[in-house]
């Protein structure tokens, strides 16, 4: 859950920069582009991060939870030692 709110923000824990501020500047740059032939104010799409957010946090829950369910019974290093033999 950590890693999908670092995701989210300027610089994640690796120090690479996030994609929100990129998806952020598009969405204003088409709010500007389509004040050209209509009026209207900007609105923050509030929802629609919240939504994406929850998505992305909700599907490397499960992601996550499948995979140590999957590999629950087995022993890493057992694993690696009969693959050895």
């Amino acid at each position: 859950m950590i890693i999908g709110v670092c995701a989210l923000t300027w610089y994640n824990r690796f120090g690479r920069r996030g994609v929100a501020p990129i998806g952020l500047a598009l969405s204003y740059l088409i709010y500007r582009a389509m004040t050209a032939t209509m009026d209207f104010a900007y609105e923050f799409p509030w929802l629609a991060v919240a939504v994406s957010a929850a998505a992305v946090m909700l599907l490397t829950f499960g992601t996550m939870r499948y995979s140590r369910r999957k590999l629950g019974g087995i022993s890493i290093v057992e694993a690696i030692r009969n693959e050895a033999i």
